[in-house]
């Protein structure tokens, strides 16, 4: 059991001004249509200028509780569980996405109004301002759990290795008005980061002199996509990968050195991530910038590589 605090960063307390690019809500004529509680995007792309106004911000604080047992055999498998939960107060967090701003302005009353998004008099976005807050409360719980078995055969020493975080609990209290379920969120209007509920690596490994080959496969659950609605929002789908390793050491000529030739690929099957679905049927059905959640998935597809390496 802990307790801490973390004061507001020099960048936090000034703000800053960067850039990003929003979907707009409004076509040009300074309109914007909801059908079914989803935004009809016009399809009109802005790159704009993003600020984050800093403040009188205080310090984070949080108090964490943990828990776990370590299970051991003579015959090489150990399973691990612990638990744990935590409770900030204070949390230091942007008030809401600068997408979520936009589109709140379209949702609320269908007017483009909202004096943090500034406009050109043909209704183009140039500017959008958000802010740093003290978050009212952020309670978080849940499993880690991993298990691992080892043992050699004729073959060669073979590894199994399965590990998974389980999230059990994700409430926020933005304004003081009492916490709100957040888990299995992707967390676009309230600024923290998505929540999937479950997350699973199972690897297995084989080993015999200087060879190591191994396979992973890597499991994120499905979770709901709230830039869409805030009330029904569509769930974003399920992503499995795969990586493959193979591995060569050896001592050439006698040398004092070992060397390491390696060869593998990180999502060998090339899976795109998934898209954020709408409440739209046809073209628009996953039309929503940036096309995927990068706080999440991987967009950068299968990848590569050759390894070596010379230990002296």
């Amino acid at each position: 059991w802990g307790t801490s605090f973390q004061a507001p960063s020099v960048l936090q307390m000034a703000g800053n001004v960067t850039t990003t690019t929003i979907d707009d809500a409004f076509g040009a004529d300074g309109r914007c249509s909801v059908v079914d509680g989803a935004i009809v995007r016009p399809g009109i792309n802005n790159n704009v200028l993003s600020v984050v106004n800093g403040g009188s911000l205080g310090p984070q604080q949080a108090r964490n509780f943990n828990v776990g047992a370590l299970f051991e055999s003579d015959r090489a498998w150990r399973v691990s569980i612990d638990y744990w939960t935590f409770d900030y107060r204070d949390v230091i967090a942007q008030d809401s996405s600068f997408q979520a701003i936009v589109d709140d302005d379209c949702l609320d009353d269908r007017q483009a109004n909202d004096p943090r998004v500034v406009r050109t008099t043909s209704s183009q976005i140039t500017r959008v301002e958000a802010d740093l807050i003290n978050v009212g409360r952020v309670r978080t719980a849940g499993l880690d759990v991993h298990a691992g078995f080892s043992r050699p055969t004729d073959a060669g020493r073979l590894a199994l290795d399965a590990g998974a975080t389980l999230v059990t609990r994700f409430d926020v209290d933005e304004s003081g008005a009492g916490l709100v379920d957040q888990l299995g969120s992707r967390n676009h209007r309230n600024g923290f980061s998505p929540t999937p509920e479950l997350r699973v690596n199972v690897g297995l490994t084989w080993t015999r002199g200087g060879q190591t080959a191994s396979v992973a496969a890597r499991y994120i659950s499905p979770y709901e996509n709230d830039q869409s609605s805030p009330t029904t929002p569509p769930e974003i789908d399920a992503w499995t990968t795969f990586d493959v390793y193979y591995a060569y050491s050896f001592r050439p000529f006698d040398a004092d050195a070992d060397v390491l030739v390696a060869l593998g690929a990180n999502n060998l099957t090339d899976e795109d991530p998934p898209g954020l679905p709408t409440l739209r049927p046809g073209v628009q059905a996953f039309n929503q910038r940036p096309g995927y959640d990068g706080f999440v998935h991987d967009i950068r597809g299968r990848q590569t590589y050759l390894r070596l390496k010379v230990i002296l």
